[in-house]
């Protein structure tokens, strides 16, 4: 028979030095974000169409992703709002639902008739219900302008802004809003398109199908299934130009022969100016369950390296910085728990009289909180104002649980009775 043999005093350090260790690695990890990450058993899907009628947008948009949101699995109500230029559906789940799997579910059956809504909306953006106390808003904003054309500007941040701060890791998508975009015009000629006996209805299906999008396989990873999509871009003008139609007389016409086909600028939907330069709006968004604050650093290096190569006279300037709040908020924190620490202290030794006895109860409170953090690691919740504002309110209540153990102990201690009895 094999017998082991354990101090307990040295396995009651390797404890408190487990725990300790433990707590500082799940400290660094914790996603630190400004508010709980919250998830409600509800849906809403943004669809936008610019210079449109209220009317327009619910017959040709809203109806459409009414009609999709129906045949979801565990829908207990759907709503819509239409808007002059914006359609809004309301998904409202049952309790048992998962957000994460119906949002899934409705993006993939949305891809079906993305290519049947009118020209000119905007994909359906899926979004999830959070409560407005819990709204933050953008991530972090930003404005670019310069002495260029808005064309350009707007160019500028696609093409070498938007791309690397993509990349940076944590920032789930980056949106570029204002400037102009470019765009191909088909100005067509009504009479020769009678002539030849086509209609506008075919030189749209033409123009798709030479830009087509088709779906090539399925991907699964764990509990997801994504779509393989293969896109083929429309490269020129004169692909466009020499895209054949045919016509009811069983022969083939180039678009170019019924109409002109230019490349333009759109409509300006937008104007933004700093310093009487055009200017376009950048926002971040950060991927959720992730450090603020981490996020908001890799972010601000990646723009210094980017601005060392902008043209001379574009500027770059921050609107929003989702971070300086969190950051002014654990000052003030870190600042209020020092200061009560050191009034603890003070407080306990005119008291107590005894330098390790302050010590004794602040390691109570120090261990206990590392403790708690090793569950919150553990259990996969992040740290936020609110879960911090909660522990440093448990300061309290550890100091006073730790003064009346403690002189309970120190009372039997002085009776005679052994330390390792006196503490059970």
């Amino acid at each position: 028979m094999i017998k082991i043999f354990i101090n307990r005093p040295i396995a009651v350090l390797m404890f408190f030095l487990a725990i300790f260790v433990t707590g500082i690695m799940s400290l660094r990890r914790l996603p630190l974000e400004l508010t709980p990450e919250v998830s409600y058993p509800k849906l809403s899907v943004l669809t936008l169409w610019p210079n449109s009628s209220a009317e327009m947008v619910e017959a040709h948009v809203t109806a459409p992703i009414e009609a999709i949101a129906n045949t979801i699995a565990d829908v207990r109500k759907v709503n819509s709002v239409s808007e002059e230029g914006k359609s809004t559906v309301n998904i409202e789940l049952t309790r048992e639902a998962n957000p994460d799997f119906a949002a899934l579910e409705l993006n993939e059956k949305l891809s079906v008739i993305r290519e049947s809504l009118p020209y000119g909306t905007s994909p359906p953006k899926i979004q999830k219900y959070v409560p407005e106390k819990f709204q933050v808003g953008e991530f972090l904003t930003y404005h670019l302008f310069g002495n260029f054309t808005p064309l350009k500007v707007r160019q500028y941040a696609l093409k070498n802004i938007r791309g690397p701060l993509m990349a940076v890791k944590g920032v789930a998508d980056v949106q570029i809003y204002g400037g102009r975009d470019e765009e191909i015009h088909i100005i067509i000629d009504r009479e020769k398109m009678k002539m030849f006996g086509i209609t506008a209805d075919q030189i749209s299906r033409t123009i798709r199908e030479i830009s087509a999008e088709e779906t090539v396989g399925k991907l699964f990873r764990g509990d997801f299934k994504f779509e393989v999509v293969v896109r083929d871009p429309l490269l020129s003008l004169d692909e466009i130009a020499s895209a054949r139609i045919l016509t009811p007389q069983n022969f083939r016409v180039r678009i170019s022969d019924v109409a002109k086909v230019k490349r333009s600028v759109q409509e300006v939907r937008q104007i933004g100016r700093i310093n009487g330069n055009p200017a376009v709006i950048i926002q971040i968004f950060r991927e959720p369950g992730t450090n603020v604050i981490q996020v908001a650093d890799r972010v601000f290096k990646k723009i210094e390296e980017l601005k060392s190569k902008f043209p001379p006279t574009m500027e770059l300037i921050k609107e929003r910085d989702q971070s300086e709040r969190i950051r002014k908020e654990l000052r003030n924190l870190s600042i209020r728990a020092i200061f009560s620490v050191i009034v603890i202290f003070l407080v306990l030794l005119l008291f107590l009289r005894r330098f390790r006895m302050p010590l004794i109860i602040l390691s109570t409170i120090l261990f206990s909180v590392l403790l708690a953090i090793n569950f919150f690691y553990a259990t996969h919740i992040g740290l936020n104002l609110l879960t911090l504002a909660g522990l440093s309110l448990g300061f309290g209540m550890l100091v006073d649980n730790a003064i009346v153990v403690l002189d309970s102990i120190h009372r039997h201690w002085q009776r005679g009775i052994l330390v390792a009895e006196a503490c059970h």
